[in-house]
C-alpha cells in the first residue's frame, strides 16, 4: 500500500486551518507572557476537536490515542449530530503552539471530517510566576 494521497483542496484547507492556529497562537502567547506564564514548563493543556458524528469522533479519538494523546473525552452529540472531543495533557505552551505539534492534530481531525479547534489552559488569577 502506497502513501496516502491528499486531495489538493483538502490540502489547501489544512493550510488555511494551520494559518488560523498560527495567528491565534501568537496572540495567546503574547497574553500568557503578560500573565507571566512560563511557556517552557509543562502545564495542564486542553486540546479541542469537533467531529461531524459519533463514528468520526471515535475515529479521531483512536487516532489521537495512537498519536500518544490519551483519554479523549467525547461529548453527547448535539442536535445536528456534532460531537466535541477534548484531550487534557501536561504540555509546555511552546510545544503546543509549534507547527510540528499542531499539524498532525489538524490532519488527524481532517481525515475523519472533523476539525482541531485549538487549545486552552487555566491561569491563576493574578498571574503566575515565570520562575
Amino acid at each position: 500500500m502506497g502513501p496516502a494521497v491528499t486531495h489538493p483542496s483538502r490540502e489547501a484547507q489544512i493550510e488555511v486551518e494551520l494559518e488560523g492556529h498560527r495567528i491565534r497562537n501568537e496572540a495567546l502567547v503574547v497574553r500568557l507572557r503578560e500573565l507571566h506564564v512560563a511557556l517552557d514548563q509543562p502545564r495542564a493543556v486542553d486540546l479541542h476537536f469537533f467531529a461531524p458524528n459519533v463514528p468520526a469522533a471515535e475515529e479521531i479519538a483512536a487516532a489521537l490515542e495512537m498519536h500518544g494523546l490519551h483519554g479523549p473525552k467525547l461529548s453527547t452529540p448535539g442536535a445536528d449530530g456534532t460531537v466535541s472531543l477534548e484531550v487534557t495533557g501536561s504540555l509546555a505552551v511552546n510545544v503546543v503552539v509549534s507547527r510540528p505539534f499542531i499539524e498532525p492534530l489538524v490532519r488527524i481531525a481532517s481525515a475523519s471530517g472533523g476539525t482541531h479547534d485549538g487549545w486552552g489552559t487555566s491561569v491563576k488569577e493574578g498571574g503566575e510566576s515565570a520562575g
